[in-house]
């Protein structure tokens, strides 16, 4: 048994138990690394078994999560282990749970909706825990301002980046009075617009597609692509969203 295939194994496990924060610790399993240290050390089977040591790597953000859980976390993965696997020498000896940096992987494949554009980006966007980024052309949505000031009342640091143009001027409501914004220009030999739609929450699931966060987005024909539990997505567009931070933090130098 590999790796991948123990952490297969043990979020089966969980799923299919009924610890009530099983959703909470499946999650973070999918986030975390399994690490097999073996041995060389015989174990009290013999001299053809030796310990092998389990490591659960997981961000601190997830370690958070499983450390209260860690005992029942245990207790599954010695029930899956291939003890008594005459093909597999070797004896569990610790299983531990370890904060760390975890290699980056692919989650899960997207959604894509082609309605209720609004209700879908609301939706998402009141599962953030930590952080929303959010780049789009245009914003004047008064119902998702107000989920942002919902989500900023809870600690979520919620930065913006908007295209600089007249009708990002025209709301009541003023991006700058609670919110880390930015306004970009693009400027070149046509007049151009920052033309991004997405946003990035928890550094982990991603938004984007068509849809401008406007009342009149509501009544077009739009799309919506939710990426959750990507960090390999989600770190490109964070990439994109620094960049675009960058330029708008010079424009503002030099105004």
């Amino acid at each position: 048994m590999n790796e991948q295939e123990f952490l297969s194994l043990l979020i089966g496990m969980v799923d299919s138990g009924e610890c009530n924060d099983k959703t909470s610790i499946s999650d973070s399993l999918k986030r975390s690394n399994i690490q097999m240290d073996k041995t060389t050390t015989f174990s009290q089977k013999g001299w053809h078994v030796c310990y092998e040591n389990i490591n659960l790597i997981s961000t601190p953000e997830d370690y958070k999560i499983l450390e209260p859980y860690s005992a029942y976390v245990e207790s599954l993965a010695r029930i899956i282990y291939p003890e008594n696997d005459e093909s597999y020498p070797y004896d569990l000896n610790e299983f531990k749970l370890k904060p760390g940096l975890v290699e980056l992987r692919r989650g899960e494949s997207g959604e894509y909706f082609f309605e209720n554009y609004e209700s879908i980006t609301i939706n998402e966007l009141k599962k953030a825990k930590y952080t929303i980024w959010i780049a789009m052309a245009w914003f004047t949505n008064k119902k998702i301002y107000d989920v942002l000031l919902d989500k900023k009342s809870e600690g979520v640091n919620v930065q913006i980046i908007i295209d600089d143009n007249e009708n990002n001027r025209k709301p009541k409501f003023l991006l700058e009075k609670y919110f880390e914004t930015y306004r970009i220009r693009v400027e070149s030999l046509y007049k151009n617009f920052m033309h991004d739609k997405f946003c990035v929450i928890d550094f982990k699931t991603v938004v984007h597609g068509t849809f401008n966060w406007t009342e009149a987005g509501n009544y077009n024909k739009e799309t919506v692509a939710v990426i959750p539990n990507d960090y390999v997505t989600a770190k490109k567009f964070t990439d994109e969203f620094m960049q675009l931070k960058l330029k708008g933090m010079q424009e503002l130098r030099q105004s």
